[in-house]
């Protein structure tokens, strides 16, 4: 809104006059001109603001999408990964943050295709609704986050089931390791005693 109110001050401060006059000169009636100007300022009012917003979206888009995710604890992911991504959109700053490779992505995308779909299908619903949808075109961001911060942590929690039980098993190998050393031992040391004392008694 604010950018929209100073791109409206700036063109009809100083375009409308220049083009005013411009009609003016090439021989078209004043009252004509200033409509004609008029016109021309809220085309370019309106051009200049969707310029303006297809540039800046995606980095506001980015910006809530790491909040999210800061919010669910997971601020050191977005330190390991802070380059910016131009995306078809939202669900593909989750693969940039994990720091997949296009194979990899690939993978995921065809693994959870079904998911994806339903996804698209709801969120580019919600976009279609007329004034909701300055609305749901932010939560749709949200939600993909959400979605996005709950596979990460579950891979995380997964992965600590996994060198726990890792853990163990090692634990377990080991004590058995040494359980059989003092096995082996004993029995030599048992051996040895023998063989002495048959060597005495002979």
């Amino acid at each position: 809104m604010i950018v929209t109110l100073i791109i409206t001050g700036l063109t009809f401060g100083f375009l409308l006059t220049l083009q005013a006059h411009a009609l003016i000169n090439a021989n078209c009636p004043i009252w004509l001109s200033w409509i004609v100007a008029s016109i021309f300022c809220i085309l370019e009012i309106i051009l200049m603001t969707i310029i303006f917003y297809l540039i800046i979206t995606p980095f506001w888009q980015d910006l809530l999408f790491d909040d999210v995710l800061k919010l669910r604890g997971l601020e050191p992911i977005l330190n390991q990964s802070r380059t910016r991504v131009s995306e078809t959109r939202i669900c593909f700053r989750g693969i940039k943050i994990k720091e997949l490779s296009i194979k990899e992505s690939r993978k995921l995308a065809w693994k959870n295709r079904k998911d994806y779909i339903l996804f698209g299908i709801v969120a580019v619903a919600l976009e279609l609704i007329p004034i909701a949808n300055f609305i749901f075109f932010w939560t749709n961001v949200v939600g993909a986050a959400l979605w996005t911060s709950d596979i990460i942590i579950e891979e995380r929690r997964a992965g600590l089931n996994r060198s726990v039980q890792f853990t163990r098993s090692i634990s377990q190998s080991v004590i058995l390791t040494l359980f059989t050393r003092l096995i082996v031992e004993e029995e030599e040391s048992y051996q040895s005693t023998n063989n002495n004392t048959s060597t005495l008694s002979l």
